[in-house]
């Protein structure tokens, strides 16, 4: 015998029936809904009465017992009591299933310690092995499951009760002879029982996926137990930890091997899961190209099935992964965030662009959380009978999981009675279209990066944005400049871009102590610090822009001279175009109409609209089109504070200081250029919050409003960023507007009340539009229905100079942001040009923009990344300065989709809304 009794020791030593007492009448409402530890405790209870040195002594299967109805006779009962259930049971009623023989078991979280409880109790002792014991174990939890499933979803069983107690007590038995195949053969029929049971109600197969994450942090002892797990799994890698496993030759050929026999597969595709929702296309592609590089030298090919554990899904990654061939994708993470959620288990995702990819979207349960597996019968069963087919996703950290995951897989040994373990492969290759696409808002998505870098300790959560907008456009600048050089044929280093590029990225992965990105190197070959004779001005960007410089006086008859006075000048140079300007004596506005100074008491006016300072506060009172009634917008700077004690509602009152101005006077006023500086304090009560000085400026011929905002002596926030904070605030009058910003160069409705636009928020009024340019820094919140915050301060943010724009109906609010962040320096004129304004390339349609151009070492020819970034059809026309021989469309992955016929300097093509086309130039 396997147990040892001594009933003359114990009048308790015989069991007659082991019970777990739950609050159900049956298993149609047995309590599968529980969560946290009071799932624990069931699963650990009901399991724990499955040990076979339990099932011999009672020679009969568990049962579970109403907790309010204890058995009149308690004799040989053993009847487990979860911690959260001891409140319905009364003391009389424990006093009196003691006295008369019975046993009540308090529950625990780990099950062989009630074994040993109750063991010690009726004085005998376990001597089963090990693996024996994880058998009976996953036996009893495969027996609950069915039971629910079949129960709760069917109501009605087939399972031959006294066949099944028959075969699971041979069982027992036969475990203790020295034959094991006796004892194989009697557990497999006990397993098959069950899995009979299932297909009758439930014929279709479950697939379960198994996504293991790995960090550097885990490929030590950890990932080695995993490695040894026996069913199949998916590992998830980005590119920077599997540089970590490729410099372990051991570990690298481990999992080499593993892949080759398809007991595992490794997906992902980036090579670091930045914030992507808030930076460049270039940035995020940077990352799929680096980490299927890491990829390919692990495995030898690019991975196909796109995962993340951080947050960052959004409308335009199908079209994205499409590039690099990636036709699957694990659409939900493990971070915090909102994401959409289906009834159907697997579809066909399609991005904005209409580009579609195989999506796995059901959510994923964790190994460590005890609920998934205390419901899993029942989940499996509800997706079945919806579906049709069933899968369930599971992820964990390697070697981690709890009791029932391991009760799970090991019944994978004797069938897939409640599903069938596959690879992440596996199960996209088998994937069934499902006839239809499902494609989503932006508003489906919602990122948590700011309440998770605040509650992180993160150093300038929003002004590190803010750096990282101005190095990317100062490097989308040198990359143009680097194109027009190669054009004019000379050498070009492409490798300086993308380790800049690759620089920029490596600060932003971290969240909690960024460095400060340095500056880049100057575009320019030479920036001038004092007067010149001629000037050269560059474009690099693929969009015409007209821009403010301070050098003044310049040759006013130059076609690129729109406004020169002795303040600045304002120029319009075409895109990826060039322009050498003469300085000149005469007077700015010689043989042209006599304009108006452009500031005046609060009020400042170019040709567009004109803005009133309000003199109290020292924010804009309002701005207004000529020619048309009513107030575009008005601003102010607030600090909001969420109030230590709560209102009669019993909710939490936010309060706004007051701006008060202190001094609102002109700073600088010409017939090119105004501006009024006001000064004062934002205000709560008698408390001074900050102090502020906001410099209003505008310039002739450009629809642009700037603020220059410098606060001082501020009380920093604390708590909740999205409650506390400082922030620039617009107001307008129509309820009814609609927000547009630009995801990742892609024009987006938002509807939600926080919203995310790094470079441009438009705001349509229906009769005209506002856009809203935060140089940088992406979060904005809606107050009620008709004002904005725009965040400047929050919790850990040390910057204390912000720049806003308002742009009166721009007609490309996204290219005019660009435009406003651009460093704007004239070089020294070195030769001079044939033609005093020139282009190298040309792009007919403003609507598509040129994110990156990367010439060949020698220059032999160019690669252009493009982008439509308004979601409209267009036929595009690429000119080019020099003939092109050849045109080549590629994937992002290097892959050829087409080539185009040059006609002579011009390529011709058509670009679908949203979408994303590099073409190789070959001169």
């Amino acid at each position: 015998m396997n147990v040892n009794k001594h009933h003359e020791e114990s009048p308790q030593a015989e069991i007659q029936h082991l019970a777990l007492a739950v609050d159900s009448h049956g298993w149609e409402d047995f309590p599968s809904h529980l969560a946290g530890v009071e799932a624990a405790e069931v699963l650990a209870c009901w399991t724990a009465m499955w040990h076979p040195a339990l099932l011999e002594i009672a020679a009969r299967i568990p049962q579970w017992h109403r907790v309010d109805e204890l058995p009149e006779d308690p004799r040989g009962w053993v009847v487990l009591v979860p911690d959260f259930a001891k409140s319905q049971i009364a003391k009389s009623e424990v006093i009196r299933f003691s006295d008369r023989g019975g046993m009540l078991v308090p529950g625990q979280l780990d099950r062989l310690k009630v074994v040993a409880n109750i063991l010690e109790k009726v004085n005998a002792t376990d001597t089963f092995d090990k693996r024996i014991v994880a058998d009976f174990f996953s036996l009893g939890y495969c027996y609950l499951q069915v039971q629910l499933m079949t129960r709760q979803l069917r109501y009605s069983s087939s399972l031959d009760e006294v066949e099944f107690q028959t075969l699971v007590l041979q069982a027992v038995q036969d475990s203790s002879q020295a034959d094991g195949t006796i004892y194989a053969s009697t557990i497999q029929k006990c397993f098959d029982l069950l899995l009979e049971e299932r297909i009758r109600f439930f014929p279709t197969p479950a697939n379960l996926i198994n996504l293991v994450y790995l960090t550097p942090e885990t490929l030590g002892d950890r990932l080695q137990q995993q490695l040894k797990q026996t069913v199949p799994f998916s590992i998830h890698s980005d590119g920077k930890t599997l540089s970590s496993v490729l410099a372990d030759d051991a570990l690298a050929d481990q999992l080499r091997e593993q892949i080759q026999s398809q007991k595992l597969c490794v997906v992902g595709g980036e090579f670091q899961e930045l914030q992507n929702v808030l930076l460049s296309t270039w940035s995020c592609l940077r990352q799929f190209q680096l980490g299927q590089q890491k990829m390919v030298e692990l495995t030898g090919e690019s991975t196909r099935i796109f995962a993340r554990r951080r947050f960052g899904l959004r409308v335009g990654l199908p079209g994205l992964l499409d590039q690099f061939g990636m036709q699957s994708a694990i659409h939900c993470t493990l971070d915090e965030g909102v994401f959409p959620q289906s009834s159907a288990n697997q579809i066909r995702w399609e991005g904005a662009d209409g580009t579609t990819v195989n999506a796995l979207i059901s959510p994923p349960h964790l190994v460590s959380d005890p609920a998934a597996f205390l419901n899993l019968g029942v989940h499996v069963g509800e997706i079945i009978d919806i579906n049709q087919d069933a899968h369930q996703l599971f992820v964990q950290w390697p070697g981690r999981g709890c009791d029932y995951w391991q009760d799970l897989m090991h019944s994978s040994r004797y069938g897939p009675i409640l599903g069938e373990f596959v690879t992440l492969t596996t199960f996209f290759d088998a994937f069934v279209d499902p006839g239809f696409t499902q494609s989503y808002v932006s508003d489906d998505y919602r990122e948590p990066y700011l309440s998770q870098m605040v509650s992180g300790g993160a150093r300038d959560p929003l002004s590190r944005f803010s750096n990282y907008w101005h190095e990317q456009i100062g490097l989308l600048a040198a990359s143009g400049s680097m194109a027009m050089r190669v054009a004019q044929k000379e050498p070009a280093q492409p490798d300086q871009l993308l380790a800049r590029l690759d620089e920029i990225d490596g600060h932003m992965a971290g969240d909690k102590d960024s460095q400060e990105i340095s500056p880049s190197p100057s575009t320019n070959t030479e920036t001038l610090s004092s007067a010149a004779d001629a000037y050269r001005i560059v474009n690099p960007f693929s969009f015409r822009r007209r821009f403010f410089v301070p050098q003044g006086n310049l040759d006013n008859q130059h076609s690129a001279v729109l406004f020169t006075d002795e303040s600045g000048t304002v120029l319009e140079v075409p895109g990826m175009g060039l322009a050498q300007i003469t300085a000149s004596q005469q007077t700015a506005l010689d043989g042209q109409p006599v304009a108006p100074d452009l500031a005046e008491g609060f009020f400042l006016r170019n040709e567009f609209f004109e803005v009133e300072m309000d003199e109290a506060t020292g924010g804009v009172g309002a701005i207004k089109q000529h020619g048309k009634r009513g107030n575009l917008l008005g601003q102010k700077i607030v600090a909001r504070q969420i109030k230590a004690t709560r209102s009669r509602t019993g909710r939490q009152e936010a309060v706004a200081a007051r701006m008060v101005a202190d001094e609102c006077r002109v700073t600088c006023n010409s017939k090119v250029r105004g501006q009024i500086t006001t000064r004062g304090a934002l205000v709560i009560g008698k408390k001074k919050v900050a102090t502020f000085i906001q410099k209003a400026t505008i310039v002739r011929g450009i629809p642009l409003l700037n603020l220059e905002i410098e606060l001082q002596d501020v009380i920093p926030p604390q708590g909740d960023p999205w409650q506390n904070y400082i922030a620039c605030r617009f107001a307008w009058k129509d309820e009814s507007s609609r927000f547009f910003t630009w995801q990742n160069e892609s024009r987006q409705q938002l509807t939600r009340s926080r919203m995310v636009a790094p470079l441009a928020l438009e705001i349509d009024q229906h009769e005209f539009r506002t856009a809203l340019l935060p140089d940088g820094r992406p979060w904005f919140q809606r107050i009620g229905m008709r004002s904005i915050d725009g965040l400047l301060v929050v919790p850990g943010e040390t910057s204390r100079q912000f720049r806003f724009g308002v742009g009166v109906d721009l007609p490309y609010p996204y290219q005019a942001a660009i435009s406003n962040m651009a460093a704007d320096d004239l070089e020294a004129a070195g030769e001079p040009i044939q033609e005093s304004l020139a282009w190298l390339f040309h792009l007919n349609q403003k609507n598509v923009m040129a994110l990156y151009w990367l010439p060949a070492q020698d220059g032999s020819s160019l690669r252009v990344l493009l982008k439509e970034t308004e979601g409209r059809r267009v036929d595009l026309s690429l000119r080019c300065f020099r003939q092109v021989s050849r045109a080549i469309t590629k994937r992002l992955d290097g892959e050829e989709i087409r080539e185009l016929t040059p006609q002579n300097d011009v390529i011709q093509l058509k670009v679908a809304a949203h979408e994303l086309i590099e073409i190789t130039l070959v001169w």
